[in-house]
């Protein structure tokens, strides 16, 4: 039986954000997964569809509730994380 299993049998929720690094890898891996959804390098270009824009604002609403960014900041970690898929930087920090 596995961990998360075992710990269901005794009545224990599971929470993936318990632990830091398995929290940082499925963070990592989903951000992975969509990174090609959503081209974040339309941020730093002035021309962008309603339906990127839409998932852009749905990130930055994430940023600003959740995390409790500023309208602003969230604005300039969507374009200095787009910045970063924009150079290739991603792929050599592994």
């Amino acid at each position: 039986m596995n961990y998360i299993g075992a710990l269901a049998i005794d009545g224990v929720v599971f929470d993936y954000k318990a632990n830091e690094r398995l929290q940082k890898a499925i963070e990592l891996k989903l951000f992975e997964d969509q990174k090609d959804t959503i081209k974040l390098t339309s941020l730093v270009s002035s021309v962008v569809d309603k339906s990127t824009q839409e998932k852009i604002d749905v990130v930055k609403d994430r940023l600003i509730k959740k995390m409790d960014y500023c309208e602003v900041c969230a604005t300039d970690v969507l374009n200095f994380v787009a910045s970063i898929f924009a150079r290739g930087d991603l792929k050599g920090n592994k």
